[in-house]
């Protein structure tokens, strides 16, 4: 066991998950954005194999139940003083949510980005008052939900037992997709009953780990066929057609949705989450070299709410670069490295600043100054190199884009025409000296946040 500056032990393989997941997400989101990466790089890593925002909603209830979970039961003070830091912490996260989603939608506006195709930046007003979800799409409202929730969830398993528990989150994903909730998803891509049976499972499967493993306390062989097996049906299921592996009827195509999330797709999140997890345990155990190779993961997963909140930012910078510099095609992935490489120097910068404090302000020091340092950055960029002269559409785009866009920043890209909200890829293309730019719109992890909820 790893330990922290204050002594407590730490779980490694929570880390290492959490430290994938992040990574998972920090490049599906550039991968979504319009940095000109390929079409179908960019589809690999921003959708096909994408796992991120059902593994941290599943590592989360793992790590809430290994932290908190035995400090809920027992001596009445320890409850109710766990309770206590559940609730405040709860508060904590519902308030970060709003203030990332102002900051980056300020900062979102400095971008250089076509007039014609800036999206509606949500109003202030309507994000502190939770009318917006914001960046995160209210990820972070919806833990501070499932904590609060935690007390309820452990004690009705002690006493109704985890079989029951399983079953009734599972009823109550079923009410929400009759209608019972009414269409929670419309807005907000996070609703809590859509998404708690996630969370649910990771905590109830925190007290099964030990039958997943074999008596010589590794990873049973018959659980990595069964996870693997279950990963390659739903993978085959989910993306067979748009690798061409199946036939375009085979599926229909409102089986695997994340908004609202659908059945398939949550069994999705859940197969791969396990896929992604069992198989980086079992590496990571026997093989040193991996440990050696890939130790900065469990760094991250150590940061886990520092790094996230960096990410949001620093994806920002690194897209207003491709924007101005405009590279060569083959140079753009190499964004995805450059990324993991600058969150590794967050989490590291707060890690060291966190040691030589008692109450652990370091994560918001640094997390404020990646927000005005993007500031900074931005506009010298824009000063340095200059922000593109003007941006022209085509003849073609500017009719599919009707008269209505112009060069108005609020323009609201969703209403476009003829645009499918259905479809996986709404391409538009603009003309800028004779430069031509692809701008993609693919559904997007941009919400997808890792496991911080507790400390460990």
């Amino acid at each position: 066991m790893s330990k922290t500056s204050s002594s407590k032990p730490r779980d490694p393989l929570l880390d290492l998950w959490r430290g994938l997941a992040l990574v998972d997400m920090a490049w599906v989101h550039l991968a979504t954005y319009p940095i000109g990466m390929a079409a179908v790089l960019a589809a690999w890593i921003g959708d096909y194999t994408r796992f991120a925002a059902g593994a941290f909603v599943f590592i989360s209830g793992l790590s809430v139940a290994r932290v908190f979970g035995p400090k809920l039961a027992g001596d009445p003070a320890v409850a109710c003083a766990t309770r206590g830091r559940l609730f405040r912490r709860a508060l904590m996260l519902a308030a970060l949510d709003r203030l990332v989603a102002v900051v980056f939608t300020l900062l979102e506006r400095t971008l250089s980005v076509p007039p014609s195709l800036t999206p509606r930046y949500p109003d202030v007003l309507d994000l502190l008052t939770f009318a917006e979800p914001g960046v995160t799409g209210g990820l972070l409202s919806l833990y501070a939900i499932l904590l609060a929730a935690t007390p309820l969830l452990d004690g009705a398993r002690r006493r109704f037992g985890s079989a029951a528990i399983l079953a009734a989150s599972v009823a109550l994903f079923a009410l929400a997709h009759l209608g019972a909730f009414g269409t929670p998803g419309a807005v907000w891509p996070f609703p809590f009953v859509y998404w708690q049976p996630l969370f649910v499972a990771g905590y109830l499967a925190s007290h099964q780990l030990a039958a997943l493993r074999d008596g010589s306390g590794g990873i049973s062989w018959r659980w990595l066929a069964a996870i693997s097996g279950a990963f390659a049906v739903l993978f085959l299921l989910r993306n067979g057609i748009s690798i061409g592996l199946l036939e375009p009827s085979a599926i229909p195509a409102w089986a695997f949705l994340k908004v609202p999330l659908s059945p398939a797709e949550l069994a999705w999140y859940l197969a791969v989450s396990g896929f992604v997890l069992t198989w980086s345990a079992w590496v990571w155990e026997r093989t040193a070299w991996t440990r050696w190779l890939l130790g900065w993961l469990p760094l991250l997963g150590r940061q886990s709410l520092l790094v996230y909140v960096a990410h949001l930012f620093v994806q920002l910078a690194l897209v207003e670069a491709l924007t101005l510099l405009d590279p060569p095609p083959l140079v753009r992935p190499l964004v995805l490295p450059l990324m993991a490489l600058i969150l590794v120097g967050v989490a590291f910068a707060g890690t060291g600043l966190q040691y030589g404090m008692t109450r652990r302000p370091a994560p918001a020091i640094v997390g404020s100054a990646v927000m005005a340092s993007t500031f900074g950055i931005v506009l010298a960029m824009q000063l340095v190199i200059g922000t593109p002269a003007g941006w022209n559409l085509d003849a073609s785009a500017e009719n599919r884009l009707g008269p209505s866009l112009g060069t108005d920043a609020g323009a609201d890209i969703a209403s476009l025409g003829e645009m499918d909200p259905d479809s996986d890829q709404a391409p538009w293309s603009t003309e800028s000296g004779g430069d031509r730019y692809q701008w993609f719109m693919i559904p997007s992890e941009d919400n997808e946040l890792t496991e911080f909820v507790s400390d460990s």
